[in-house]
């Protein structure tokens, strides 16, 4: 009974001693496993943070050009009005003011044939980087969390 006893005893102190270190192995893996979940969070954070700065840069380029286009748009518009206004007014041939008139309209009219053009290549190629950018994005919205899981 005593040897029982004994024996128990030391049976229970080996299976105490394993379930320590047991636990002590838990723990460290446990904190790798937090170090490397955390390296993949933050990996994934600088992809959406690129993503993001991309974007901006995008629109901000896009936007820039429409702008600038506008700008210079109605610079030109200013120039080729008073030209064209002063031809008419100090013209004193009808027949010149006629041909001014034509060519006014027809300016008028190929300038804003241009400007949109313009306005809508702009419009294109900004589509056109976004279907780029899609297609090289390691990830999509939505899978970052799936491999969060993993």
């Amino acid at each position: 009974m005593i040897v029982t006893g004994i024996l128990l005893g030391v049976v229970s102190a080996i299976l105490l001693g394993v379930a320590g270190l047991l636990h002590v192995q838990n723990r460290i893996s446990f904190r790798r496993l937090r170090v490397v979940h955390s390296r993949r969070a933050n990996d994934i954070q600088r992809r959406r943070m690129e993503r993001m700065e991309l974007r901006n840069r995008k629109i901000l380029m896009e936007d820039t050009v429409r702008g600038g286009t506008t700008a210079v748009e109605a610079i030109h518009r200013t120039i080729t009005g008073t030209t064209f206004d002063l031809v008419d007014r100090y013209s004193r041939s009808e027949e010149l003011k006629a041909k001014a008139k034509k060519a006014r309209e027809v300016h008028d009219e190929k300038s804003r044939t241009f400007y949109k053009a313009v306005r809508t290549t702009n419009r294109a190629l900004h589509v056109f980087a976004d279907m780029i950018a899609e297609r090289q994005s390691p990830s999509k919205p939505g899978k970052d969390q799936s491999s969060d899981e993993k």
